[in-house]
């Protein structure tokens, strides 16, 4: 409910902030060791819904936990996420919900790596830059498999036009820092 709030009204920070508090609550949750989700999923290896379930804890937690400054925490809780689905789709390639988690997952790693290329200076910067670029990319590529597949909902094709846009403004910053030097 908080996340279509948000899209309906982005410039509100109170609503902004909820959501990030709501994600980082989820994220706790999903990462306590007596958590029964946790404890589903340990007792029970191939409970492929358990699991898709925490990938995405662990993809929104990263979010949060970048939002809230803590870069180094929210990566290596994305990265989980991402390395969590690519586990899922190996043992199960016809699981429609692993695709939408990781698309998800890339989409954070992405705005991750732009917010820290924003906040940057110097030649780190355009390193940066190509790390959002490069998980822009396989956000894209995710999305596009899936609708190759007819598995992706009409509505989310404006998503695919959005990974593009963010391509172009990572490709556009990359420009800008080269030409900088």
């Amino acid at each position: 409910m908080l996340e279509t709030l948000v899209a309906e009204e982005p410039k509100n920070v109170g609503l902004r902030l909820s959501l990030t508090s709501a994600n980082v609550s989820l994220g706790q949750r999903l990462t306590l060791e007596d958590h029964p989700e946790q404890a589903i999923a340990a007792a029970d290896p191939n409970d492929a819904d358990i699991r898709i379930y925490l990938a995405e804890g662990y993809a929104n937690l990263g979010k949060s936990l970048a939002l809230a400054g803590w870069s180094k925490e929210g990566l290596a809780d994305i990265e989980k996420a991402i390395g969590m689905c690519r586990g899922l789709l190996r043992s199960d390639p016809e699981n429609n919900l692993v695709p939408e988690v990781l698309y998800i997952a890339y989409e954070n790693l992405g705005d991750l790596h732009r917010d820290l290329a924003l906040k940057s200076k110097g030649p780190a910067t355009q390193g940066t830059w190509r790390l959002a670029r490069e998980a822009y990319v396989k956000e894209r590529d995710t999305l596009l498999a899936l609708k190759a597949a007819g598995k992706l909902p009409e509505l989310r094709y404006k998503v695919i036009d959005e990974a593009e846009g963010k391509i172009a403004r990572c490709d556009q910053a990359m420009a800008r820092s080269a030409g900088a030097r």
